[in-house]
């Protein structure tokens, strides 16, 4: 039986549900909504709710419609306008404790141009009844994301780090204490961790990063100039039209360009380096910042490899390692003088649903959601895997280290989740 819980904060009063093990708030905007003067500006701060706000339900997703027939991760899309919004897991009757939770802030993927932060994967219940307290948040995708407008580039990038601000203003009122942020993402939310580690702009929003399956892409103001002509040319329009399609319309539009290339990256929508949030390609800057915080980074085995070339030396399997394996390779390297230590994993257990250890795969078992992923991981999937994987992230959140040496350089071995089908992860 649901009952109502209530937090009062400086964002407003904000009500939400409870089970009695986990208080769930749901669709909370953290930014004005990204419409009229606001659509093409950086997050917004809004004012106080002057009624109390229900956050009792999702909330609207930037995702409109399904933009793909089918995709890995259930990532489901609601209508609406107030796109930037969050959500907060938290163990039951947190708010006001003492105990001063640490908090996981989560960064869906998709690409940079879909996705959302409410689908069952991201359940945030399941690490929030062992407790730490969750955050999942929702993004401008695409070209509204991250394309070049007239007013500037990087508004998805505007809404991760005003997300962050709303967490420090409030997370404390909610039970969490806002000087033990871990930010997580996967795939596309595992580049924004990197690009959120090497902003000046997110100095002190965050404690600890943790990277799963990054993808180091990151455009030039030339790039982004080449995608918006390129956008427009496929679309029929001028450029300057673009700033009047509708997000359905700028959504099939970025989607269609993304599946196909283009001449200026391999993904066209992504952070671009040259303002005040990226002001240098994000390899290079991790280099110099975020070398004070603590890093998990991994990736799958065999990622996007079909099941018959994880073995090959075909186009696709050098792509797929290229892309995440030499990411987590090339952040491992450019963090040589970090302070903090580097942990670094690779997820080898392989679905009988996909025969790999694929791309997503490691989601549900660091989440602790697997039960609501067994379309992908089968009815058989290794209980004990997702309590072991579930266990570290949430001792990493917990800032108690791992159970396993950091690594100095990309050559390290790293900590090895899983090795097949069969495997039964042992306790530790």
């Amino acid at each position: 039986m649901m009952t109502e819980v209530i937090v009062e904060c400086p964002a407003g009063r904000i009500v939400g549900l409870s089970d009695g093990v986990v208080d769930r708030f749901l669709g909370i905007p953290y930014a004005e909504a990204p419409i009229g003067p606001s659509r093409w500006r950086g997050a917004q701060r809004r004012p106080p709710f002057t009624d109390a706000f229900a956050a009792t339900s999702w909330g609207a997703t930037a995702q409109r419609g399904q933009p793909y027939e089918s995709t890995f991760i259930p990532e489901p899309s609601v209508d609406g306008e107030e796109t930037l919004n969050l959500n907060v897991f938290s163990p039951a009757h947190a708010g006001g404790a003492d105990s001063r939770l640490p908090v996981l802030v989560w960064v869906h993927g998709g690409g940079y141009v879909s996705g959302s932060a409410i689908g069952p994967w991201y359940d945030g219940s399941p690490s929030a009844s062992r407790g730490a307290l969750v955050v999942t948040i929702g993004y401008r995708l695409g070209w509204e994301g991250f394309g070049k407008a007239t007013s500037g580039i990087n508004r998805g990038v505007s809404d991760w780090i005003a997300a962050l601000e709303w967490v420090q203003d409030n997370i404390a009122d909610f039970g969490g204490d806002p000087s033990r942020v871990t930010i997580a993402g996967q795939s596309a939310g595992g580049g924004a961790v990197l690009t959120l580690l090497s902003s000046p702009r997110a100095v002190g929003l965050f404690q600890q990063a943790a990277a799963f399956s990054p993808v180091d892409v990151c455009l030039s103001l030339d790039d982004a100039t080449r995608v918006t002509t390129t956008l427009a040319e496929r679309a029929g329009v001028d450029t300057s039209e673009l700033e009047r399609m509708s997000s359905l319309q700028l959504q099939g539009a970025s989607v269609d360009l993304a599946e196909t290339g283009s001449t200026a990256s391999l993904r066209p929508f992504a952070p671009v380096y040259g303002d005040d949030l990226v002001p240098e390609p994000i390899m290079d800057a991790l280099g110099r910042h975020g070398l004070d915080k603590p890093l998990l980074i991994g990736a799958t085995a065999h990622e996007l490899s079909p099941p018959d070339l994880v073995d090959g030396s075909t186009t696709r399997h050098k792509l797929s390692s290229e892309l995440f394996h030499g990411t987590v390779r090339r952040t491992v390297d450019a963090r040589r003088r970090s302070t903090a230590p580097t942990w670094v994993y690779r997820f080898d257990w392989r679905s009988p649903v996909t025969a790999t250890a694929s791309h997503c795969l490691d989601v549900p078992f660091f989440l602790g959601t697997a039960p609501n992923a067994e379309d992908a991981l089968g009815p058989d999937y290794p209980r004990d895997l997702v309590s072991t994987m579930n266990g570290d992230l949430l001792r990493f959140v917990h800032a108690e280290g791992l159970p396993w040496s950091a690594a100095r350089s990309a050559e390290d071995e790293p900590r090895v989740y899983g090795s097949g089908p069969a495997h039964e992860e042992k306790e530790r």
